[in-house]
């Protein structure tokens, strides 16, 4: 249940009142069911936020493999040389979809600020 709450937080991100989406999103990153984590880390794909580049950078050394891929995609085009550490380390996982992720995500352009 939590899982599903923070895909659709992640769906409509920026309706509504953003500041407390943004918020359980963030708690969210925390939680020890690694299914919300990674549901949580991958609606976060849509924010533009620094803290939030960060926490997802912070998500790529997660225990769950499933975590760790939705913080490769969620990262995608994010400018900044700890952006592009993460990524790196990650190029090494022990999880081939993760491997995978990082190759395709490594080969988009990055966004410019």
């Amino acid at each position: 249940m939590r899982a599903n709450v923070m895909g659709t937080l992640g769906s409509i991100f920026g309706v509504g009142d953003p500041p407390r989406a943004l918020a359980i999103l963030i708690a969210g990153t925390r939680d020890p069911a690694p299914e919300v984590r990674g549901a949580a880390v991958a609606a976060l794909g849509s924010s533009h936020d620094e803290t939030v580049t960060d926490l997802l950078v912070a998500r790529t050394d997660d225990t769950d493999r499933r975590v760790r891929f939705w913080a490769a995609w969620s990262l995608a085009r994010r400018p900044g040389l700890h952006v592009r550490a993460a990524l790196e380390r990650l190029a090494a996982d022990a999880d081939v979809d993760v491997r995978d992720a990082v190759r395709a995500v490594l080969e988009l352009p990055t966004r410019s600020l």
